[in-house]
This record gives structure tokens, C-alpha cells and sequence, in this order.
């Protein structure tokens, strides 16, 4: 007995005097899923695709991304919340994500309760365009060709709550606009629908036209922000719209997920960001704007963002496609 006590007293001594391994350098130590609300594709998901590959040379494990599209997001988000609290999965949610409360009168995962905010990765410029056909340059002219034609002319979106649809609920109310919502589960989608004529005019994140705009397939008519990608091209603003169409996107992981491991998924983020070479292709060619924030930053954000967009919301009086 007092054989195994000395035994026991030894190990414990041996473990106390051994250097702490910290949970940070463990991880992962097992393959990480990035799941994305979108299918393949678009050019998020060609984002989430490098950052995965660069992210698995850098913690010598695959990084998988998850295509999870449909229901506004509704679809990645319960498989996030589903998943253990351990790091290996992580969600990339945007602003329109966290709108779903005050378009659904229920909706199945609670944004702000069920996920932990690691980073907001960028700012998404976005660009309004249209087929050719309908005959607009701008946002005035768009206004005047769908009043002279009510009825005739649709939008494209990816689901009540985008930006594109809280805008064009917003004009249906403030010029008297009769124009049809036609929404769409896929980016790619979405695209082909407008470059075919299928649909009229839409808006999306710049990335996603940038070569249709340059082919002259589709026309800009204007842009969230002034950009160099497309020159000349006035803002909702400076048109006389005074609409706020920001969006963001940004990784979460399940409630509960150790600090330190969200602050490693953060910090090895930011260095990829930070590399002049994945910054400019990726990112800035792309208009795409990098923001890397700390998880404290990006959840002191959130909120007043939040009650921004639901006041959008009330004063279109969206709701949900079912």
C-alpha cells in the first residue's frame, strides 16, 4: 500500500513540474469544417475555399468547407449550433443573418445567443446592376422605366432580408414602385438569372459581377460605395437614395468554445489576412475590404448594427418568404 502511495505522489509530482501544454498549441488536432451558407461557387466560397487550404498548411490538418445553402441561412446556422463547442467547426454568418428575428416570428437558432463571434473578416462592397434590356444607367432611370411599366419588371435576391430586398421594399414604399421579388438560394444563381435577362436588376456583393460588368453583360447602376473596380459609378447616396445596404461577414463557433481557442482561430486568421500577397488577391482585387477584428471587437459591434437593420425591417414591413 504504501508502495503505490509513493507511486502516486511521485506522479503527481512529476505532472506538476511538467510545462502546461496549452490548449492553444494542441489545436486543432483534428480536421476543421468551415460551413458557409452558400453553394460552391461564388465568390465567398471561393474566399472560405483559400483561406481553408492556407488554414490547413498552417495547422497541419485539413480544413474542409461545408457548402450548408437554403432558408436564409437558417440551414448552416442549426448545423453550427449543433456542433461541439471544440473549435473544429466554425460558421461564417453575415449581417442578413442576424436580421432572421424580425422577419420570422420563429426561427430556430437565436443568432446573438447561440454562437460566439470570433472575427468580422470584411466588409462586402456591393454593386446594383442590370440586364440591358430593361434600359436603365442608373438608379433615376430605373425608378422611371418600372413606373412606366408596373408589374413588368422583377428583382432578384438571396431571400427576404437581403439587402437587395429590404431596398426595393423600401422604394416600393417610398415611390410607389410595382415590382416583383424573385429570390434565389444561391449566389451563382442569382447571377446567371440577371446576365440571361431572366431577372431585371439586383444587387450583390461586387465580387460576384466583376466580370460580368467588365463583358458589358449587365450594367452597374450604382454602388454601395464609390470603388476603383468600377469607376465613375455614383452610390445609393449620392443618387438621393439614402438606404444603408453595409453588409459584413464574419466567423462564429458554438457557444461555449474555450477563449483561447477562439482567439487562436482569430489571430491565425489575421496573419493570413495580413499577407500582402492573399490580401491583395483575394481581398482588395476582389472588393472585398479586410477587417480582421478581435472577438471583442466584432461583439461590441454587433448589437447596434443589429438594431439598425431591424429598424430597416419595421419601416419596409419585410417579412420572410415561407
Amino acid at each position: 500500500m504504501r508502495c503505490c502511495t509513493i507511486v502516486s505522489v511521485l506522479a503527481a509530482t512529476t505532472a506538476a513540474l511538467m510545462p502546461p501544454v496549452s490548449v492553444s498549441q494542441e489545436f486543432p488536432a483534428k480536421p476543421v469544417r468551415i460551413i458557409i451558407a452558400y453553394g460552391a461557387g461564388s465568390g465567398l466560397d471561393a474566399l472560405t475555399r483559400q483561406t481553408a487550404q492556407d488554414l490547413s498548411t498552417l495547422w497541419k490538418q485539413p480544413v474542409i468547407v461545408e457548402n450548408r445553402p437554403g432558408a436564409s441561412g437558417i440551414i448552416a446556422g442549426e448545423a453550427c449550433k449543433r456542433s461541439a463547442p471544440d473549435g473544429l467547426t466554425i460558421c461564417m454568418m453575415n449581417r442578413s443573418f442576424f436580421l432572421l428575428p424580425f422577419l420570422l416570428p420563429k426561427v430556430p437558432v437565436d443568432p446573438v445567443r447561440d454562437f460566439t463571434p470570433v472575427t468580422k473578416l470584411l466588409d462586402l462592397t456591393q454593386v446594383i446592376v442590370a440586364h440591358p434590356s430593361v434600359g436603365a444607367g442608373n438608379m433615376k432611370e430605373l425608378l422611371a422605366v418600372v413606373r412606366a411599366k408596373p408589374g413588368v419588371f422583377n428583382y432578384a435576391s438571396l431571400g427576404t432580408g437581403s439587402g437587395i430586398s429590404l431596398l426595393f421594399e423600401w422604394m416600393k414604399k417610398e415611390y410607389g414602385l410595382d415590382i416583383v421579388h424573385v429570390p434565389y438560394k444561391n449566389p451563382t444563381d442569382l447571377v446567371q438569372s440577371t446576365v440571361t435577362g431572366q431577372t431585371s436588376v439586383t444587387m450583390l456583393g461586387t465580387l460576384n459581377f466583376l466580370g460580368q460588368i467588365r463583358s458589358g453583360k449587365v450594367r452597374v447602376l450604382a454602388v454601395s460605395d464609390r470603388m476603383p473596380q468600377v469607376p465613375g459609378v455614383a452610390s445609393l447616396n449620392e443618387q438621393g437614395l439614402p438606404f444603408d445596404v453595409s453588409n459584413w461577414f464574419g466567423y462564429f463557433v458554438p457557444l461555449g468554445t474555450s477563449d483561447t481557442i477562439v482567439h487562436r482561430i482569430r489571430d491565425d486568421v489575421a496573419k493570413l489576412y495580413a499577407v500582402p500577397a492573399f490580401r491583395e488577391k483575394f481581398l482588395l482585387e476582389q472588393a472585398l475590404l479586410p477587417v480582421s477584428s478581435t472577438p471583442e471587437e466584432f461583439a461590441r459591434s454587433i448589437p447596434p448594427d443589429v438594431a439598425a437593420g431591424a429598424a430597416i425591417i419595421k419601416a419596409t414591413g419585410a417579412k420572410l418568404d415561407q
